[in-house]
């Protein structure tokens, strides 16, 4: 029996093309590429496969623009750090912005079903082509932002020394990160953490910031949660509103 989504209003093209990326995703993680039928996606999209096809050639051209689409909004998120003052303030706020960001998506995603996140875990149990692809377009200027802050928070005295690389001490908040929402992803997390996923969010980024190096009195100064969040919301209004 179809579990089509009932066609209601006619889309323009370009909404119909995103709402197919947007079914498309959930329905290859779960099943990977090569166990996700076109009639699969087609039908959790609410099309038929004639108008899957007409807007992409092939199952592989679909997967390769969902994951594209996962670098664009990554970079485009990205950029909006560069308005940032490198400092300690500036620093606290980016390792709270990884860890919000890889647990709970891009502000004004709109991905229920956590379907990039699947994608981006099922390309790690293959070749890892789509994962490196998406790590290296966002590594180079996000790091870049957190380094040069992380230096600035050096300067400033509110760094201690540890014989652990600093792009690879940044490298283990994203990490740890990525396993949180790793077991997260089904509907019951693999791991029975106490409290909400908002709270171990927040427990993470703490977790993180001492083990990156931050002193105490650094962490009581800018580890504000509320006032992070603030500060994300304001900084990408425009887009959650």
């Amino acid at each position: 029996m179809s579990t089509a989504l009932p066609r209601t209003k006619r889309m323009s093209g370009e909404k119909r093309k995103q709402a197919i990326l947007q079914a498309a995703a959930p329905v290859i993680a779960r099943a990977g590429f090569q166990g996700a039928s076109v009639r699969d996606i087609a039908e959790a999209a609410g099309v038929s496969e004639a108008l899957l096809y007409k807007h992409f050639p092939s199952k592989q051209a679909l997967y390769d623009e969902a994951l594209a689409g996962a670098r664009e909004s990554s970079q485009f998120t990205i950029a909006r750090f560069a308005t940032l003052e490198p400092g300690t303030e500036s620093f606290v706020l980016l390792t709270y912005a990884t860890v919000d960001f890889i647990l709970f998506g891009f502000p004004g995603s709109k991905d229920p079903e956590q379907g990039i996140a699947r994608l981006v875990f099922q390309s790690l149990l293959g070749d890892g082509s789509h994962a490196r692809a998406i790590f290296a377009d966002t590594a180079a200027n996000w790091m870049d932002y957190v380094l040069a802050s992380y230096q600035a928070a050096i300067d400033e005295g509110d760094i201690v020394e540890l014989p652990i690389e600093p792009p690879h001490r940044f490298r283990f908040v994203q990490q740890l990160a990525m396993a949180l929402r790793l077991s997260h992803l089904p509907e019951e997390p693999a791991f029975a953490y106490r409290g909400s996923k908002r709270k171990l969010a927040d427990q993470a980024v703490l977790f993180s910031l001492r083990g990156v190096g931050l002193t105490d009195a650094a962490i009581k100064t800018h580890f504000q949660p509320r006032k992070l969040r603030a500060a994300l919301a304001r900084l990408f209004s425009e887009y959650t509103s």
